[in-house]
């Protein structure tokens, strides 16, 4: 017997429960490393971000030994997936004998494969390939903030780290611009956007 998948729409509470259908789950999106070149230099390797996680989840929707419709899973494996109107999918949770269960998915896409329908028309069985992207929540900082922090940057300024600030937060707010935390990155031997800072640190900014 094949063992089971949960695929939890997180918004809604709507599981679907399906079989693990031919081969593992394959995870995808390790590294992030990119060469930099160098004006007459072997090439740097920098860490700009890490790649999404990615995982190929191959499911099999099957009730052919008990002539079971399998119509409504379809239906809200469809409803996890596709956007409706102005409101974004939702984000899904994995339980199962797979790889990152821990983590927040979007279905990127499904691959549908062979279906059964019994002499009714009823569909009784269906093979599908998940496509999940790990989903990450944006740095996001509202206007108001960055109307009330920016102003002239000299040279040398110095910036205290707040509990929850990111390089990415910081640029948006002192900068205007998420993007530039790669300039404070450079300045300060930093690397990941996302990661909290500890507080105790002290950092350098570009001149804006």
């Amino acid at each position: 017997m094949r063992p089971e998948i949960r695929i939890r729409d997180r918004r809604r509470g709507v599981v679907v429960v399906a079989l693990l259908g031919e081969g593992p789950a394959k995870p995808t999106g390790y590294g992030g490393w990119e060469a930099v070149t160098r004006p007459k230099r072997v090439p740097m390797t920098d860490w700009p971000a890490g790649d999404a996680l990615r995982m190929a989840l191959p499911i099999l929707l099957d009730g052919f030994r008990t002539d079971t419709s399998q119509q409504q899973k379809f239906d809200r494996l469809e409803n996890m997936a596709r956007k409706k109107g102005n409101t974004r999918p939702p984000t899904v949770a994995i339980a199962g004998p797979v790889h990152h269960t821990d983590r927040v998915w979007v279905i990127e896409d499904i691959d549908w494969g062979d279906a059964y329908r019994n002499d009714d028309g009823v569909l009784v069985r269906q093979a599908a390939t998940l496509s999940l992207m790990e989903f990450v929540e944006g740095d996001v900082i509202t206007a108001s903030q960055r109307a009330r922090e920016q102003g002239p940057i000299g040279p040398g300024a110095r910036y205290n780290i707040r509990p929850g600030d990111t390089l990415m937060k910081i640029a948006a707010r002192k900068l205007g611009k998420a993007d530039r935390w790669k300039e404070i990155a450079d300045l300060n031997n930093l690397r990941d956007p996302r990661r909290k800072l500890p507080t105790n640190l002290q950092i350098q900014l570009p001149e804006r």
